[in-house]
């Protein structure tokens, strides 16, 4: 083996054992989220993309050949506990900013991609926000689910009242359903913060997954608490070495996963040659 050859060879393999032992099992964070989409915006805006790199970033997917799914059918994944397609990603957008109608799901629906929108319910119809006919629209393309981000977007850490907490997380969800006449299970933590209390409360009102802010989330696999990668203007340059990281990730998984197979079948194959030989020679 070559000098150089053993050298990439030790790269391999050290990357793997990092990936494995200093916890990289965070890139399995697989929910990006977005907050708003225009055709031009400042890098240090962070809660807005431009339309040509959300363009771009939709682009990147598709050539990495990402299986884009709703939110809810990761969560269910997750929470059933069964296989996950290792390029099965959802995407987000919370606030129901009107701009995700008129820039980013024209890009969604040429690519096929599905998405969750977090609609802010006192939001709706407000000046640069959606109406509830652009919502209906989206939802009737079958790409676009909706899922509740409360009524007034307030912090829920900071609501003491029961009743208060009720109205941003069972009431958004119920005004929903009476506005859209679609069941809404999913549900995404204002500012993305939350506690036990407020999972419970959650799951009590009825939705089956909920989604926060911090990408280490993931590491937990809650599905009452998925963690998001976020992506503004300023973080494209994050955003492709998050993927190629990932793609590494995936690479490395794979090669294991083949060694694996393949010393599986050599011992069942020595298997079957030993169990056939004592065959012959008792016969």
């Amino acid at each position: 083996m070559g000098k150089w050859l053993k050298i990439i060879v030790g790269v391999i393999l050290g990357s793997a054992a990092l990936f494995f032992f200093a916890g990289w099992q965070c890139l399995e964070t697989r929910v990006l989220m977005y907050h708003s989409v225009k055709p031009h915006v400042n890098p240090k805006d962070k809660l807005a993309v431009s339309t040509r790199t959300f363009r771009q970033q939709m682009e990147l997917l598709d050539a990495y050949h990402y299986s884009v799914i709703p939110l809810e059918a990761l969560a269910m994944m997750l929470r059933d506990k069964r296989p996950i397609p290792p390029r099965a990603i959802a995407i987000t957008f919370d606030d129901a900013n009107e701009d995700t109608f008129l820039y980013a799901f024209p890009v969604l629906r040429a690519y096929d991609f599905a998405a969750t929108v977090f609609v802010v319910t006192e939001y709706v119809s407000r000046p640069y926000k959606l109406t509830w006919e652009e919502i209906r629209r989206m939802q009737k393309s079958g790409l676009v689910s909706v899922g509740s981000h409360g009524i007034t977007h307030s912090a829920l850490k900071g609501i003491k009242s029961g009743e208060g907490l009720k109205r941003e997380i069972a009431d958004s969800k119920v005004i929903l359903e009476k506005m859209l006449g679609t069941p809404v299970r999913l549900f995404s933590y204002p500012f993305g913060e939350y506690n036990a209390r407020l999972k419970n409360m959650v799951k009590d009102a009825g939705y089956s997954a909920a989604v926060a802010s911090r990408p280490w989330g993931s590491c937990v696999r809650d599905t009452y608490a998925l963690g998001r990668f976020g992506i503004f203007e300023g973080s494209r340059t994050a955003f492709e070495v998050w993927l190629t990281i990932r793609e590494l990730y995936i690479g490395v998984l794979e090669f294991f996963k083949t060694v694996k197979s393949r010393l599986k079948i050599n011992a069942c194959a020595r298997r079957a040659f030993y169990a056939g030989g004592f065959a012959f020679h008792v016969g």
